[in-house]
């Protein structure tokens, strides 16, 4: 069990090598393995869309690989901005730090820190996309169409129009983008909605909130926005390592 698995990892690993693929007599010849052994590893994988077949027989990495590729890589994003967290939290105890993210017409809570908290904590929560620093943030950096879907998908209800009064959510989410942070018009030193990358790409927001803020401590989160914008993941490779003959 262990050496089939092995094997399919480098059968895995020499076609994602492999920019124009490659069929099975490259893989026999490059992992020095016989062609019987290779073909049924090779079924196995396509049969969970591991690997994919062309018409003229080549082989590619196949939807499944991508999304476990981008399942690690969630994953790994998501215990940086733990990290970060926790040094925020450390630094300003009195802060409540929640990580929320995009998912289907949806914005959810993945994880939170309280005022008191030591740890960082799980939850399952929906936000309120009018209501929420997070709401202006996904609206502003979105990819077009998910913005386009996060909206149509949640409509400004009543109780919305009552708090946002004369002030447009258009307008805010064009300053969101304008100032790499969002904040509700209404509101002063309450709470900031931290926009997310890695690798250029937008992936969620920090929304950084706490109570009785002094104008001084307002001042050095706003400084800190841009550094907690970005994440570097230092740890974080692919091994893309194949056996030769």
């Amino acid at each position: 069990m262990i050496q089939s698995l092995s094997k399919c990892m480098d059968i895995l690993n020499h076609v994602g090598s492999c920019s124009a693929g490659a069929k099975i007599a490259d893989l026999c010849k490059a992992l020095n393995l016989k062609y019987p052994t290779v073909y049924n590893l090779v079924q196995s994988l396509i049969s969970v869309q591991l690997l994919e077949r062309t018409e003229d027989g080549v082989l590619k990495l196949g939807v499944g690989s991508t999304v476990l590729h981008h399942q690690r890589l969630n994953n790994a994003l998501r215990d940086a901005i733990r990290q970060k967290m926790l040094l925020i939290n450390e630094h300003y105890p009195n802060s409540i730090l929640t990580f929320s993210q995009y998912s289907a017409g949806r914005i959810l809570g993945v994880f939170f820190i309280e005022e008191t908290g030591s740890h960082v904590r799980d939850c399952d929560s929906i936000f309120k996309i009018y209501q929420t620093v997070s709401g202006v943030a996904h609206a502003a950096f979105l990819p077009k169409k998910q913005a386009q879907e996060l909206l149509s998908c949640n409509q400004f209800a009543e109780n919305d129009a009552e708090m946002w009064g004369d002030f447009k959510v258009e307008d805010s989410i064009a300053i969101c983008r304008k100032n790499g942070y969002a904040i509700l018009p209404w509101e002063k030193r309450e709470r900031i909605g931290i926009p997310l990358f890695y690798d250029r790409q937008f992936f969620g927001v920090l929304t950084w909130a706490g109570k009785n803020i002094s104008d001084s401590d307002w001042k050095l989160m706003l400084k800190k926005v841009p550094e907690l914008s970005f994440v570097e993941l230092e740890n974080f490779r692919i091994k893309n390592e194949t056996q030769t003959a």
